[in-house]
Order: structure tokens, then sequence, then C-alpha cells
């Protein structure tokens, strides 16, 4: 796990100071990779990487990044880990004699030079990277299939593109200013991300999950594909010859174990997240080897909801329960601590990604007791919701949807109360969602509204200009083209899985992950987003995802099985409460004040009145999105004097 950086010359004219802009670029880095900082540079410097690594595999071999071949023909600056890496090495190493080290990173280097793109179908793991092959005067950017790590780039007026694993670097090394980009604020403000591609700046991209950046350095040309995807068809197969209740629970238990297992670091502490839930409950039960193996927990106290609950055990005492069960050392972290306020400030300034979330700080806070525990690894349990509709919402539209399918006419009705706003009047809160999730829901061609999607609609008409209050709709809620081949082979609840995979996983909640856990240099791994569980969770059909009434189904029936039915059939509650339901958090914020100064509403494409709008009492979790950019715009006029790992 690392950070890397590069300028590239597209149009063959030296780069100006190489090796001092990589210099600053790592400094900006340092907390992604604080063990090591390097920097190549070709000769005819055109070409300049930069790369800070925090040591996970092969910790104790101070070996040189970015990292060259023997031959010094190619170059490779790395942020991830490869979980196979063992056993690619040995398919690689023909002469016994090609290895130098015995990391990762030296594996990816020698399987890109052998095989190229190809060589990343056989990687099970996670990356960012930028591979540079001499001899055919080509660079490879690539990004790993559920975009749990980020890469960012941005072509400057020079014809230079520069990249980053963060946004950050490429704003303070440019010399040209930045703007905001107005339909991915729009976009940010509706799902909490932009869309897929997309910064809140204009013309500053991120690589899409999946895809492969080629650039031909003798004549600049760029070309972006995607190379990976998920393996649904085994497993559509296997649900197609209608296996039994036990055969589907044990590929699970065999699927997961195996993932839980690459992903336990062997030379590092870890830490796992355990917060009662079921998810949590089933990764740390594998990563203990189902209890036999002590091992340390974590819960981070943010819910204020069902803390004394008669009828089931709340959270705190779920996540004591399970440690006992499982013999873990438990630990606990308060979101809500002395350092919340200032942690809050500084993600609202460096929310360029466009992700608006208050999970970010605490998630970070997770990360942060976790170096303090003196581990270097998290491992979290997200990506059970999004695999198996374990949301209330998509629950919600799976069990209504057929009023689209079936009868035109309340189809029609629901489309008249919607447009006219007259569905919040005429129905109870719940049900007003359900139509509005109704509404934006198509089955051919495929689109919904995502979880994250809880802006609703009429609010984005308030404070938006009727030219932008209907952009990125489409965002996200849709399933990627190169899922064309199996998508008439799927049921809607596969669908929704599928879409979240596409583009809430990698542009949404991974985005969010990496940003706020590497601020303290800790890396993340999620056991279940491997390619294979992932591939598993979204292929299980509808029967099996939701069954007596009970969402993520196969997911309750291992826990009952393996740890307890206490924990099995618990209701789900949120991870992360917002800062707003802290009064003194919120006084020491000065949120309201901030809004209420700023001119950024008179700049940006925002409807009369927005500002207003945000500063209503009711409206606290806009208004957070608002504090977002209004401390972006200070952020971007002292570009130049900003303070490292801010």
């Amino acid at each position: 796990m690392c950070g890397i950086n590069g300028i590239i010359s597209l149009k063959g004219a030296p780069i100006s100071e190489p090796k001092e802009k990589m210099q600053l670029m790592n400094r900006w880095l340092l907390h992604r990779g604080p063990d090591y900082a390097g920097i190549y540079n070709s000769p005819d410097n055109k070409v300049v990487l930069g790369n800070t690594r925090l040591s996970i595999v092969d910790p104790k071999n101070k070996f040189r990044v970015p990292l060259e071949s023997a031959n010094h023909q190619n170059v490779l600056t790395f942020n991830g880990e490869l979980y196979n890496y063992k056993e690619l090495r040995s398919f690689l190493n023909e002469d016994k004699k090609l290895f130098r080290t015995n990391s990762d990173t030296e594996v990816m280097l020698y399987g890109l030079q052998k095989m190229g793109e190809k060589f990343l179908e056989l990687a099970d793991g996670f990356w960012s990277f930028c591979y540079y092959e001499k001899e055919k005067n080509e660079i490879l950017l690539s990004r790993d299939l559920l975009g749990e790590k980020s890469l960012y780039y941005y072509i400057n007026s020079k014809k230079e593109l520069i990249f980053s694993s963060e946004i950050n670097p490429i704003i303070n090394i440019s010399e040209e200013s930045f703007c905001f980009d107005y339909e991915a604020v729009v976009c940010s403000f509706r799902y909490r991300a932009t869309s897929p591609g997309n910064t809140l700046i204009k013309n500053l991209k991120k690589l899409k999950s999946g895809n492969v950046l080629k650039i031909n350095l003798n004549n600049g040309n760029i070309l972006e594909k995607n190379v990976q995807k998920l393996d649904l068809i085994k497993y559509i197969d296997f649900f197609l010859k209608e296996p039994k209740e036990e055969s589907i629970i044990d590929l699970y238990h065999d699927t997961l174990e195996k993932s839980c297992n690459d992903r336990k670091p062997p030379e590092v502490p870890f830490i796992s997240t355990l917060s009662g839930g079921i998810d949590s409950t089933l990764v740390s039960f594998y990563l203990s080897d189902q209890g036999k193996n002590k091992i340390n927990t974590l819960f981070g106290i943010t819910n204020q909801k069902n803390q004394n609950q008669k009828e089931e055990l709340g959270e705190i005492q779920a996540s004591e329960f399970t440690s006992n069960k499982i013999n873990s050392n438990h630990s606990f972290v308060d979101m809500f601590g002395e350092e919340a306020a200032v942690l809050y400030k500084k993600h609202a300034a460096d929310s360029f990604d466009g992700v608006f979330c208050e999970g970010a700080i605490s998630l970070q806070m997770l990360a942060k007791k976790t170096r303090n525990l003196g581990a270097k690894v998290l491992l979290m349990s997200e990506g059970g919701d999004e695999g198996l509709c374990g949301y209330d919402v998509d629950k919600e539209l799976i069990y209504n949807s057929k009023l689209f399918d079936k009868n035109i006419l309340k189809k029609k009705m629901l489309e008249f109360f919607y447009k006219n706003g007259l569905s919040k009047y005429l129905f109870n809160k719940n049900y007003h969602r359900q139509l509005i999730n109704l509404f934006y829901f198509s089955n051919n061609p495929f689109k919904f509204r995502p979880s994250h999607g809880g802006t609703k609609p009429e609010v984005i008409r308030k404070i938006f200009n009727d030219d932008y209050n209907n952009v990125s709709f489409k965002g996200f809620g849709t399933i990627s083209n190169v899922y064309s081949d199996v998508i008439d082979k799927l049921d809607i609840a596969q669908k929704i899985s599928l879409s979240y995979a596409c583009s809430s996983l990698p542009e949404y909640f991974n985005t969010r992950n990496d940003r706020s856990t590497m601020k303290e240099s800790v890396e993340v791994r999620l056991p279940l987003q491997s390619k294979e569980f992932m591939s598993l969770m979204i292929a299980t059909p509808l029967k099996w995802k939701l069954k007596d009434g009970n969402s993520k189904y196969i997911l309750r029936k291992l826990v009952e099985k393996k740890v307890s039915h206490k924990i099995a059939y618990r209701k789900k509650y949120g991870f992360a409460a917002p800062a707003w339901v802290n009064k003194s958090l919120t006084e020491k914020l000065k949120i309201e004040n901030e809004i209420s100064e700023s001119k950024i509403f008179s700049e940006l494409p925002f409807a009369k009145g927005a500002k207003e709008f945000f500063l209503k009492p009711n409206e606290s979790r806009h208004r957070w999105f608002a504090y977002c950019l209004t401390k972006m715009k200070d952020r971007l006029k002292k570009k130049n004097s900003l303070y490292i790992n801010s």
C-alpha cells in the first residue's frame, strides 16, 4: 500500500524541474507511505514518477521505489496489494533468478513485463499503478476492478499528464488555476459522489474502475479501455442447477473463508472491525480461523440509537457479544471525541473527489485507532449490502416494482404525483420515498435509485438552476455495457447488485474508504469485495437474496450456523451518525457562519434562495454538502500555501 505520482510529457518536450516537482508531490503523499519515498526520472526528462511506500508485504526489505526491472527497461510505481502474489511469482519465475525481493510489487512489475495488461486477469488484489515500458515508449495506468484504490489525472496546458493517488498533489503542482465542474457538483449533491470518471474539478479526471489508460509517448495518443470484469457466468450456471440451500451455504462458506484468509496480512499486525452486524461478524469469524485464533477487533460508537433495546442486543452489546463468541481482543473508539471537529473541517476541504459523506470522518477515526494500537491493516466488511440487496430502499423497490411493470394506470398516476410534487402531501414519508424510487426505476434499460441517492428530486429543483437540476440523473444506478452479455440473464435483485458494483462501490464507498483511512497510514482490506465473493453475491437470485422476510438470507444462515441466532436476525442499524446529532460538535464547526459568509452560492449555478434553504434548521444534511463546497473554495484560493497532510 502506497501513494503514487507522475508527470508524463505527451508532446515530447522535457518536463521542467521534474525532480523538484516530484519531491513536492511525494511530500503530499507521505501519509500514504511513511516508510520510504523515491523518484524515477527518465534520462530525457520526459517521464518522472514518484512513489511513497507503506510496507505491508516484505516490510523489512528497504528496496527502492518506483521499482525498476533488472535490465532497467521497465519501471513501476505501485499502490496496492496482490493477495496471490506467491502463486503468481512461481508462475513467472521460470529461471529462478528473476526476483530480487519477496514483494508483490516486483511480481506486478514482471507480470506486466511478460504479459502486459492480460496479467491483470490473473491478479487477485487491488491497485492503482503506472507502468513505464521504455522499449515501446508506452505508459500503462490502471485501477482495480472495484476501485478500492483511486487514480486521478489532469492534462495541463503544456500537454503534460499529471497523475496521483490523491487530488491535492495535482492541484498544488499545477501552475494553472482550477474551477468547479458544475455538473459534477449537482451529481454530488444528488448522490454524494461524482459520476464515474469525474471529480468536482473541471478537467481533473478519475480513472474508471477496471480500466487502463494506455499512453503512446511517440505520438501522445491516449486510449482508455476496460480490461477487468466480474465473472458472473459460472455462478449464474451454479444457481440454474437449482442447488439446495445447504449447498449454497457451503459455497458461501468456502468462498468467504478463502477471501478472508487471503486478505489476512502475515507480516504486519491487523485489526478487524466488529459492530455485531452480520457482515463484520462473518469477516471477524473467518479471520480468527473460526474462533480458534485470538485477533484484535474494533467498534466505532457512532449510532445513538438502539443502545438499550429490550427486544434485541444494542449495537455495543452486540459487538461485545460477538467478540466473546470468537474470543477477540475488543476495543472501542468514540466517534464524537475532541478531535472530531478538526477532522470534519479537514475532510470538508478535501472533498474534491465529490464524496460528501460524514462517514468518511468516522472511518478516519477507526484508522487512527488502528494505528495507535500498533496495526497497519484494517479489515472492513463493506460490500454485503450492495451485493445482496441489504438496504431497505432496495427491498422496497423489489417488492413494489411490479406496479410499474404490470399496471400502466398506476404508473401514470405515480408520474403525475411525482412531477407535480404532490406525492409528499398525499402519502406518508416512507411511502413518498417508495414512490420516488419507483419513478426512478426502469427494467429496460435498467436504472434505479441507489441507497446513496438520498437527495430528493424536489430538493435538487430548489437549490439548482433549471439548466442544471436534471443533469447527472444517470450518474449511478445503471449497469456498464461490459456486462451486456449477461444482463438478460439477471433478475431485478441481481441487476441492483451489479449496478452497485459498477459505480457505487468504486466511486462512492471505496473512494471514501481510501481517502479516509490512508490519511492515518492504514491500509483497508475488504474481504466481501474479492472478485470471487462479489461475483457470487451478485449472481445469487432474488429468492436467495431475500427470503422469509430477511435480506442477505444466506449470510444470516451462515451467522446462525457458525456464531449465534441472536446476531443473525438483528435489525440493521446505520454505521455513522453525522456530526450534527452532537450539538457541541456543530458549534465548533461553525457551519452556518461559513455558509452565510460565502459567496460561492452566487458563483455556482445555485437557484435564488439556495443559501437560505441550506440554513433552515431541518436541512442539516444538505447544509453539510454546502459547507464542503465553501471549504474547498477556500482551499483552491490558498493552494500555494497549503500544509502537508491537511
